[in-house]
C-alpha cells in the first residue's frame, strides 16, 4: 500500500509539469487569439466619423465644379453655374469646414498609427503604408489624373496629346485631389523612420 502511494505520488509529480506546460500553452494561444481579435476589430465610431468626413469632402468638391471658388477640371467647360445667392450660402457653409475636415483625417491617422506600428514593426508599417497609400497615389498620379485633365482639355477645345497632359502639369506629377494621400504617405514614412531610430538607441 505504501509502495503504491509512493509511486502514485511520483507519477503525479511527473505529470504535473506536462499539465502545467499544456495549461501555459493554452493560455498563450488564448492570449494570441485575443491579440489578433483586438487587432482586427474595427473602431465603429471612428469608422462612422471617417464616412461622414468622406461624404462631406465629396459634396464639397462636387460643389466646386459649379461655383466660382476653388478650382476643378469641370470649371474649364462648365455649361451651368449655381445661382449667386445659393452659391454664397454654400460657400459660407462648406468653406469654413476646410479648416478642420482634412486636419481631422490627419489626426485620426496619427491616433491609430502607434498601434499599427507596434503590431507590425517599422518595416511592416512601411510596407503596409506603401501598399495602402503609395500604390493608389502612384496609379492615380500617373494614369487617372492625367486622363481626367486630358478629357477636360479636349472638352474645352484644346486637342492636346495625352502625353502632353502628363508632362505639362504644374507642379510635375501633380496628384490633384489625392494630395492628402501623398502628404500622409510622407508623414507615415517619416514616423516609421523616427520610431526605428528611437528603437535602435533604446
Amino acid at each position: 500500500m505504501a509502495r503504491e502511494q509512493v509511486f502514485g505520488s511520483w507519477d503525479a509529480a511527473l505529470a504535473l509539469p506536462a499539465e502545467t506546460a499544456t495549461s501555459e500553452g493554452a493560455q498563450s494561444s488564448a492570449s494570441q487569439d485575443r491579440l489578433r481579435e483586438s487587432a482586427s476589430r474595427r473602431v465603429v465610431p471612428i469608422d462612422n466619423l471617417k464616412a461622414v468626413l468622406v461624404a462631406w469632402v465629396i459634396a464639397g468638391h462636387a460643389f466646386l465644379g459649379y461655383a466660382a471658388m476653388g478650382g476643378w477640371p469641370y470649371d474649364e467647360v462648365a455649361e451651368t453655374t449655381l445661382p449667386k445667392t445659393l452659391e454664397l450660402l454654400l460657400e459660407m457653409l462648406i468653406g469654413p469646414t476646410a479648416l478642420f475636415v482634412i486636419g481631422t483625417f490627419f489626426f485620426l491617422s496619427g491616433l491609430l498609427a502607434p498601434h499599427s506600428l507596434a503590431q507590425h514593426g517599422p518595416g511592416g508599417f512601411v510596407r503596409q503604408r506603401l501598399l495602402r497609400l503609395g500604390l493608389p497615389w502612384l496609379l492615380f498620379t500617373l494614369l487617372i489624373w492625367p486622363l481626367v485633365m486630358w478629357v477636360a482639355y479636349r472638352a474645352a477645345g484644346y486637342p492636346l496629346p495625352i502625353w502632353q497632359a502628363l508632362q505639362a502639369r504644374q507642379p510635375f506629377l501633380d496628384s490633384g485631389p489625392l494630395w492628402f494621400v501623398q502628404i500622409l504617405l510622407y508623414v507615415s514614412l517619416a514616423h516609421a523612420l523616427l520610431s526605428w531610430i528611437v528603437r535602435r538607441h533604446d
